[in-house]
């Protein structure tokens, strides 16, 4: 997640809007703590470098759905920051999705 964040950063230097993409087929089980760090280190430094929508594509196995599902209600819930998270079965939707997204007026 820190290296998504790391790219994501240098590239909204030439490229804004910017969205993320998230391919979390193969995810499987997180961890409480991870989903702590998520929710409290990873998610503000990501809505301060500017990301405000995110696209899954679903998790394969019952334990990633229900980290990704975790995460997702996590971030919602949360009051510093909104992040507008969809969820999709495959990359051609995701990435529909997040490129409608983008074309929609900035609300922060």
């Amino acid at each position: 997640m820190d290296r998504s964040l790391e790219l994501y950063i240098q590239e909204s230097r030439h490229t804004r809007p910017l969205g993320l993409l998230g391919d979390t087929r193969l995810v499987g089980a997180v961890t409480p703590d991870d989903q702590h760090w998520l929710r409290t280190d990873w998610n503000p430094r990501a809505y301060a470098a500017g990301i405000r929508h995110m696209s899954f594509v679903a998790p394969e196995s019952i334990f990633g759905q229900i980290s990704v599902q975790s995460y997702t209600n996590n971030t919602e819930a949360a009051n510093a920051y909104a992040i507008n998270i969809a969820h999709y079965n495959t990359l051609s939707e995701a990435k529909q999705w997040l490129h409608q997204a983008l074309q929609e007026p900035a609300v922060d």
